[in-house]
């Protein structure tokens, strides 16, 4: 179980996974998700986030590459901890373009 700032987090680290983000061969993830609280937002405002999500009824969160929906539903599971009233549609690809999340993707993080 992750707050919503570390889920946050772990959503914007996903993305080192792209594959235009890295070079594969240099790639820690381990020590990458370690460093998350020493590398900055260049835009962090998590509190107008934060008041928005709160008058919010409905939130469509678009799902990008296969191996980043599993930080993207961490992320999720804390949005829906801090804001059980909110409704999260996750969108997927009917089918994938290179290596971008599905169905079946969702499906097999939990995100059903």
């Amino acid at each position: 179980m992750c707050t919503l700032k570390a889920g946050l987090q772990l959503a914007a680290a996903g993305n080192i996974i792209g594959f235009g983000a890295k070079s594969h061969g240099n790639l820690d993830l381990n020590q990458e998700l370690n460093s998350l609280n020493d590398v900055p937002f260049g835009c962090y405002d998590i509190e107008s986030f934060k008041q928005a999500l709160a008058g919010a009824s409905i939130l469509l969160y678009i799902c990008d590459n296969s191996g980043e929906i599993v930080f993207d539903m961490l992320f999720i599971k804390a949005l829906q901890r801090a804001y059980p009233d909110l409704k999260i549609v996750a969108a997927v690809r009917d089918r994938p373009i290179i290596n971008d999340a599905t169905l079946a993707d969702s499906q097999t993080v939990g995100l059903d």
